[in-house]
């Protein structure tokens, strides 16, 4: 806290002025308070340059200094004789004496080698273990080692929403909110809970994670890779308009890469000018090993040779390879609103894209008057449309009905698709009092 005096006339005022305690932790950081809490208690001071380095993974020598440096005092830390020695603990090195007190208090007892492993991250379990034992609190025991410990945080509301894995290495930020938590007690925000909840749930699900890119953050599609890993995609909000996102996680989920895409052009026509918004959809990975993402955006609407204004979205199409480098983009669509609606890796290297279309009649439909049907299209692995097979069934209905249209699609033994769509069309129901009008599929 920094206080500034305001000279008036002949009166002094003294404001104060909340200044955080690093350079990279403002307020808008989950951790600034906890932070700012373990600087000014000394537990930490940062690095030379000022900075905290919030989201950095902490390894089990920095992690044991800082635990045990918030809960010992000083001259035991610096006089303590080991009664239990770590071959990859040297007596010299600046970590040797806090893991000294941690082994000579049974708060640490390293693995099944002997060894303490200093350099290695340390991951929630192992945290959570040197954590309770080194604050004292009583545990009992239980079939997995470090349930006992995980609950005793989850009753003391000390674990942050951002840890979501036992084995995912935490960072410095979250080591400070647990620490912040359990000194100060404070036990009313948001914690996650293991094995508080519902106990089936927790012992069938074997990651849970949060990502978030930027702002209005949406995901809606996964995808499992060759390499027995996951993509999945979305978009996010890094500006003032949106950017799809296809992005590479590992078996545990921890993210491995994340690519955005986004149109530059906005769009102008008789409804004035609006943002290039792109929203991704669907995800898939093709017979090459690359992935495919397919969205709609409105960056690309406005067709020179159309006589009347597109009024929404076309279907976009962008391949990237494995390690995510973009490789091209391709467009699709009618003269209204176009969603992609499935896709769908096949033998030769392309694929199948099935997307609902808009037709907007240019001599006489007005805006929002646009009729939809749905159609399946053949690509090859370059993104060129070998052929499109439209429905000649009117979709109709209402906006909120064409929203609510699902589409399943399944391969026949003679190389053939069958497709199944659902239909929303109006109706008026009458009762005896009044009429309601509803949607039949």
């Amino acid at each position: 806290m920094r206080k500034t005096a305001l000279v008036i006339g002949l009166w002094i005022i003294f404001v104060s002025v909340a200044q955080a305690a690093f350079s990279d932790v403002d307020s808008s950081n989950l951790n600034y308070d906890a932070v700012n809490y373990v600087q000014a208690e000394g537990i930490v001071s940062g690095y030379a340059d000022g900075s905290f380095e919030p989201h950095d993974k902490i390894n089990r020598a920095e992690f044991t200094k800082i635990i045990i440096g918030s809960k010992f005092g000083a001259d035991e830390i610096e006089n303590c004789v080991s009664s239990k020695s770590f071959p990859d603990v040297p007596a010299g090195e600046w970590f040797s004496p806090y893991i000294c007190v941690a082994g000579n208090n049974g708060i640490v007892k390293g693995y099944g080698d002997g060894t303490f492993k200093p350099a290695a991250f340390i991951n929630f379990a192992e945290a959570a273990k040197i954590i309770v034992n080194t604050f004292g609190y009583k545990t009992d025991s239980a079939e997995i080692w470090y349930q006992p410990f995980v609950e005793k945080l989850e009753n003391k509301k000390a674990i942050p929403t951002s840890i979501y894995s036992f084995e995912r290495s935490i960072t410095r930020g979250e080591m400070a909110e647990m620490i912040y938590r359990l000194k100060e007690n404070i036990e009313d925000r948001p914690s996650t809970q293991f094995f508080t909840g519902d106990s089936e749930l927790i012992n069938s699900t074997t990651f849970v994670k949060a990502y978030r890119l930027y702002d209005n953050n949406h995901a809606w599609s996964v995808w499992p890779t060759k390499d027995n890993n996951y993509i999945f995609a979305g978009w996010t909000l890094p500006g003032l308009d949106t950017d799809a996102f296809i992005s590479k996680l590992n078996r545990q989920g921890e993210l491995i890469w994340t690519k955005l895409i986004g149109s530059r052009v906005h769009y102008s026509g008789p409804m004035g000018k609006g943002p290039a918004d792109d929203e991704g959809y669907l995800v898939t990975q093709l017979k090459d090993g690359s992935y495919l993402l397919a969205g709609q955006t409105n960056g690309y609407v406005g067709d020179a040779e159309a006589e009347i204004f597109e009024t929404a979205t076309d279907v976009f199409l962008s391949k990237f390879d494995q390690q995510g480098n973009y490789i091209w983009t391709e467009t699709v669509g009618d003269l209204a609103g176009d969603t992609p609606a499935g896709l769908w890796p096949t033998d030769d290297g392309g694929f199948l894209l099935l997307l609902t279309l808009g037709e907007l009649d240019a001599g006489a439909a007005e805006v929002g008057d646009e009729d939809h049907y749905f159609a399946l299209a053949k690509f090859d692995a370059e993104g060129e449309k070998e052929w499109i097979k439209k429905t000649n069934l009117n979709i109709g209905g209402t906006m909120g009905d064409r929203q609510q249209v699902n589409f399943f699609i399944e391969r026949e033994d003679d190389g053939g698709f069958v497709l199944v769509g659902n239909i929303p069309f109006d109706e008026v129901l009458k009762t005896e009092d009044e009429e309601i009008m509803y949607s039949t599929m």
